[in-house]
């Protein structure tokens, strides 16, 4: 989940100082200070209202958030943990699948070149035939 202050576009990340005004909207603390001060260089009023909505706020009812991301990276690693272990399986089986064609493979090219070697003696067997028959 990406969360952005609108006031300068950029992402709020958990090192950042994060803070809430009544209305629930979030900024950063320089961010909203700077605003409601009037000193923002994009801000064009200088009332005391949130940027987003326009509610009526005060510098002393800002309030910091405290973000706890970990549980959501644990989260995300046990599920990259799960489908790596998904993926290594399937690749196990896939190699299994692929050892078991190969020797399929070997088989029948060994009956292949049995077949063109009983090709080639029934050939010079043939040839032989033919020479026995002409004379």
């Amino acid at each position: 989940m990406n969360i952005v202050c609108v006031i300068c576009s950029d992402l709020l990340v958990p090192s950042d100082d994060v803070f809430h005004i009544p209305c629930g909207h979030i900024f950063h603390f320089a961010c909203v200070t700077q605003w409601l001060e009037g000193n923002f260089k994009f801000s064009l009023c200088t009332s005391k209202t949130c940027p987003q909505c326009r509610k009526k706020t005060t510098l002393n009812k800002i309030h910091r958030i405290y973000f706890n991301f970990a549980n959501k990276l644990n989260f995300q690693l046990m599920m990259k943990e799960k489908d790596n272990k998904h993926y290594t399986e399937k690749i196990n089986t896939v190699e299994k699948q692929n050892n078991e064609l190969k020797k399929e493979v070997r088989k029948v090219e060994s009956e292949i070149s049995e077949k063109n070697s009983a090709i080639c003696a029934l050939k010079e067997q043939i040839k032989y035939f033919q020479e026995q028959n002409l004379e």
